[in-house]
Parts: structure tokens; C-alpha cells; sequence
């Protein structure tokens, strides 16, 4: 008998524990999603980003020297 018991007890834990677990998943869910990007998403940023940071130098270069 103490033994369906401690199954049965095992059992609702179990049970206790997922249902909580589909909870907290769902909250998380809820926040706004993390966007993660690949590497080539993210060096095609870093590359885009050089290329503006050139131009922007370029720019600024020739406003300075009047070689326009």
C-alpha cells in the first residue's frame, strides 16, 4: 500500500512539476523574443558598417580639404 502511495506521490509530482514548467515557458514566450543572428548576418553588419564608418571619413576628408 505505502508503496502505490509513494507512485501515486511520484506521479502527481511529476505532474505538478510539467504543468508549472508549460507556465513559466508561456510567460517567457510572452516577452519579446531574443533575435539572434548568425555569423554572416553579423559580419555582413560589421562589414556595412565599416563600409558607412569609410565613407562618412571620405566625406568629411574632402569637406576639409576642399578637393571636392
Amino acid at each position: 500500500m505505502q508503496i502505490k502511495f509513494r507512485l501515486l506521490n511520484h506521479y502527481v509530482f511529476f505532474i505538478i512539476r510539467k504543468s508549472n514548467r508549460k507556465k513559466s515557458s508561456k510567460v517567457k514566450q510572452a516577452r519579446k523574443p531574443v533575435v539572434r543572428l548568425s555569423n554572416y548576418q553579423k559580419a555582413q553588419a560589421r562589414i556595412a558598417e565599416v563600409k558607412q564608418f569609410i565613407k562618412d571619413n571620405e566625406q568629411t576628408s574632402r569637406r576639409n580639404h576642399g578637393v571636392y
